[in-house]
């Protein structure tokens, strides 16, 4: 059997790197192997993208949010190269489930028009990606502060993914019990 793909993409604080550990265990408790890769922007290995990204500058509230938008082709290029460079681990592992925290459409989908065609064509598709929504109210009690606009922007523009690749649309403040349901039922009972 080929590995499940399955991406998860959303705002910081939303709860992908929570969710991702709560399914490891729910799968491995189920007989499945799992693989954690994080194609995030922390520990990058493309000495050309570390140009672009001041590593370990703390952003906080709507900087982080801002730091959203669309680059340039050279960008674009440099983290391409990043991304693949991660994606081999995903390429060459066998386990049943392949959970990616972050992916290619956290940056491609701020790009526009012939960019965004070119970009999204030649990310690879996951067998499911899941957009996880978090609602000011919610993102406050797990410590970040996004204006109420901003957040709305960066959901605009990451639910693009739904033209790209299967996905779906989860409220993180739900319990991590009914989010797993909603994924088995996605992916057909048989997989889990």
């Amino acid at each position: 059997m080929e590995s499940k793909k399955i991406v998860f993409v959303g705002i910081d604080g939303a709860g992908k790197s929570s969710l991702i550990a709560f399914l490891k265990e729910k799968l491995q408790n189920q007989g499945k192997s799992v693989k954690i890769v994080f194609m995030g922007w922390r520990n990058l290995e493309n000495p050309l993208l570390k140009i672009f990204v001041k590593e370990g500058s703390i952003l906080k509230g709507d900087d982080k949010i801002k730091r959203f938008r669309e680059r340039s082709w050279s960008f674009y290029i440099a983290y391409y190269l990043e991304m693949y460079y991660r994606y081999f681990k995903v390429l060459f592992s066998n386990e049943d489930f392949i959970l990616i925290d972050r992916y290619f459409y956290d940056e491609i989908v701020f790009s526009k028009g012939f960019k965004f065609k070119i970009l999204s064509f030649f990310a690879p598709k996951p067998d499911l990606c899941v957009i996880l929504k978090a609602d000011s109210k919610t993102l406050k009690k797990r410590g970040e502060n996004f204006s109420r606009n901003r957040l709305e922007y960066f959901y605009s523009k990451i639910e693009k993914v739904e033209n790209l690749c299967k996905t779906l649309k989860i409220n993180s403040a739900k319990s991590r019990d009914r989010i797993f349901k909603e994924l088995k039922k996605e992916l057909n009972y048989r997989d889990f």
